[in-house]
């Protein structure tokens, strides 16, 4: 698996401390997140604007991608497939559980671009599943096994 540092330079990207914060965010957890909480689970030194230009960059580069959740808030997720060898595809699944409450990528769901009327471009699609996550499926099912028994 490639280390934030690998990501930074093959981007061609300056490796700082705060970059490489953010990005194992990303890396260690794979799940979206939000702005505030990129910022409690990193623990950057650095000021608002620092750490705001750094998302930027990262968004630029297409390291990491947007996601608008169920309720309006933009989180945030890495761009790059489970290998972290390859960019996800360009538009893919986003899962929301509905127990747990990630928002989680699904890579291997790719969405195919609807047919649209002549004059009409596709900028952005997002297709945002609501569930139960497998980690929380498994948690409910063996608590239902235990209170049946």
């Amino acid at each position: 698996m490639e280390t934030a540092q690998d990501i930074l330079k093959r981007y061609g990207i300056g490796s700082t401390p705060d970059r490489i914060g953010i990005l194992n965010v990303f890396i260690q957890h794979r799940v979206a997140f939000s702005i505030v909480e990129i910022q409690q689970r990193a623990g950057l030194s650095c000021n608002k604007t620092t750490f705001y230009r750094n998302i930027e960059m990262l968004l630029e580069k297409d390291i990491i991608h947007k996601i608008s959740d169920l309720d309006g808030t933009v989180r945030y997720s890495l761009s790059l497939a489970d290998s972290l060898l390859s960019v996800h595809p360009t538009e893919h699944v986003h899962f929301r559980c509905l127990h747990c409450h990630t928002l989680t990528c699904l890579f291997q769901a790719v969405v195919q671009s609807p047919l649209l009327p002549a004059g009409y471009t596709i900028t952005r699609t997002q297709v945002l599943v609501t569930g139960i996550c497998e980690h929380c499926r498994e948690a409910i099912h063996v608590l239902e096994d235990y209170t049946l028994n």
